[in-house]
């Protein structure tokens, strides 16, 4: 009988099917959790189950796989060098939790290099499988914005920060899932909408209207400049195929002009304009007494911290600490509402992916991210692979406004989907992407 179970173990272990199974179905807890990263279910949990489905079907071929994975190899070379970080910074405890806030950075591009089982159709239904979530989460918002305006009739639960509900998933992250989430709808318009039952198209529609609603409502500037550059590579494939029409590119500026009409009318948008004006006045210097613009001086300072340790950097933890000694040089006051305040008296990170890099790790950690970014970005690119492209296009340009791998929120999208699309690109996804949409005519 013991010889029997053994049997079934080794058998269910040997099984591709059950792998790819096992795989897929913890990748989809993720990323229905991530648009919510709630306490519990907790999300980290799924990298646990990730390590479990590794190591029950772990054979001599992980070591292949991951070896011949180039895109690993540079995630895993940037972890080491963080992890390195920690044996020369003045601050290991906040080093470690910047370690720990970062494993997912690792352990979703191993855990799918290595099972090496993702294929195009997983690739469909785990992106889809994340719009419809974020769909959930973006009515739920709506829905405690509306109950909490009931309640004492004040307009501004609606907008900005008080429209992202959940405190792991702020304004700036949540505006990032949106943005991707259009793009991967906008994708399957344009190249899938042939298979599309009546059901499909209706559901598409009704997503679009309410991620650009909310896009709208929480007014996360740098996406009015990230979404559009990276839904520039789909729409020029689209127009190069015939597949974007003079008609549609109508439609299209028509939904952005009344997108803007909304913008401009509405109270709380309204004020984000007037904050942007603000702050374009008074990149420079002040301007009525007041200062707005935090980052023009947080970047300013961080490049200075950058001068002081751009071979080795601060260490792992050390950067923003570093960072907010060199704030005490600044003059700049702020406003928070009560109080008059300076930047250092307030923890800041650089708010900016590269700057923090290379702040607290080095010139290597900077080409590192660099790297990690830019070299899938040219490969994705040249074989057609838009949806990738679309990815880092908006991860790029959204890391030059927030310190995005500092926060799990940010991390634990950029790390999930850097593995999809980028990691795990096997020899059937590349044959796929081949058929669809860059090679149409070919």
């Amino acid at each position: 009988m013991t010889n029997s179970f053994l049997h079934r173990i080794k058998s269910w272990r040997t099984n591709t099917k059950l792998r790819e199974r096992s795989t897929e179905f913890v990748l989809s807890a993720f990323v229905v959790l991530l648009p919510f990263q709630w306490k519990f279910p907790p999300i980290s949990l799924m990298i646990m189950l990730l390590g479990v489905v590794f190591l029950f079907f772990i054979d001599r071929d992980y070591l292949k796989n991951i070896r011949s994975n180039l895109y690993f190899k540079l995630i895993l070379a940037y972890y080491a060098w963080v992890a390195i970080g920690l044996t020369y910074t003045d601050f290991p405890k906040e080093g470690g939790a910047d370690l720990q806030v970062q494993i997912s950075l690792l352990a979703w591009p191993l855990g799918l290099a290595a099972l090496n089982v993702v294929n195009q159709k997983m690739i469909d239904r785990l992106t889809m499988l994340f719009v419809r979530a974020m769909g959930v989460s973006v009515v739920l918002c709506l829905m405690l914005a509306t109950f909490a305006y009931l309640e004492d009739g004040n307009s501004s639960h609606f907008f900005y920060k008080n429209l992202s509900a959940w405190p792991l998933v702020p304004q700036h992250y949540m505006g990032m899932y949106v943005s991707f989430a259009i793009i991967i709808l906008i994708f399957r318009w344009f190249f899938k909408r042939k298979s599309f039952r009546t059901i499909e198209h209706i559901e598409l529609y009704i997503l679009i209207a309410l991620f650009l609603l909310t896009q709208g409502l929480l007014s996360v500037r740098n996406q009015f400049i990230a979404f559009p550059l990276a839904i520039l590579p789909l729409l020029l494939t689209a127009k190069r195929k015939h597949l974007l029409t003079r008609r549609g590119i109508l439609k299209g500026l028509g939904i952005g002009a009344v997108l803007l009409a909304v913008i401009a009318i509405l109270p709380g948008t309204q004020r984000r304009i007037i904050e942007t004006y603000h702050e374009l006045r008074s990149i420079n210097h002040v301007v009525d007494k007041k200062q707005t613009n935090h980052r023009i001086y947080l970047w300013k300072y961080a490049s200075e911290t950058i001068g002081e340790n751009w071979l080795l950097g601060t260490g792992t933890g050390g950067g923003n600490a570093a960072l907010r000694e060199n704030l005490k040089d600044c003059d700049a006051k702020y406003w928070d509402g009560s109080n008059v305040y300076y930047l250092y008296q307030k923890e800041y990170n650089a708010h900016n992916v590269f700057l923090q890099a290379w702040m607290t790790h080095g010139i290597i950690g900077f080409l590192l991210i660099v790297a990690i970014l830019f070299i899938p970005l040219v490969r994705a690119t040249k074989r057609g692979d838009i949806l990738t492209s679309g990815f880092i296009i908006l991860a790029t340009v959204s890391f030059l406004t927030e310190s995005m791998l500092e926060r799990q929120a940010g991390v634990m999208w950029f790390a999930v989907f850097y593995a999809l699309l980028v990691v795990a690109q096997r020899n059937e996804v590349t044959l796929a992407n081949k058929n669809t949409p860059a090679n149409l005519s070919k």
